[in-house]
């Protein structure tokens, strides 16, 4: 970056120069000013590169009908997981009524208790399509993986 700096200053005092010579004077062509392009640089190894490099985000779906109700919802949203940590915004669309009627706000965490099973508490807060709020839970779920 420095190299293109000081070559663009070169140029420039060059040009001028040769615009203020007097008339008659004979002055010699500017260098050729060739484009540097600066290395990357070396990444920083921060604590926030680390929680970012492990970022998962996903766009999930879930749509359902009640047969016995005749009536269509659709619950969609983002979940962000950085390491064992995990955060869901999900609205569900009542395709009935037309309006979003119910978001959810979910937090996790997934503690590991060996390589097959996992104890996950979870908190979540349900608003309503006012935002007022409504249902708030605590929760344990647990996995075990067969395989």
């Amino acid at each position: 970056m420095n190299k293109l700096i000081i070559g663009a200053v070169i140029a420039t005092s060059i040009s001028t120069v040769a615009l203020a010579a007097p008339a008659g004077t004979v002055v010699a062509s500017p260098p050729k000013v060739m484009a540097v392009t600066p290395a990357p640089a070396a990444p920083v190894n921060t604590q926030w590169t680390k929680w970012k490099t492990n970022l998962d985000m996903s766009f999930v779906t879930d749509t359902e009908r009640n047969m016995t109700q005749e009536t269509s919802a659709t619950e969609f949203g983002i979940v962000a997981g950085v390491r064992s940590f995990s955060f869901s915004l999900l609205p569900t669309y009542s395709w009935t009524d037309s309006e979003i009627s119910n978001i959810e706000f979910i937090a996790d965490y997934t503690l590991s208790v060996n390589d097959r099973m996992n104890i996950i508490p979870y908190g979540e807060i349900n608003l309503d399509n006012n935002l007022d709020a409504g249902d708030k839970i605590i929760g344990i779920k647990t996995t075990y993986e067969l395989n």
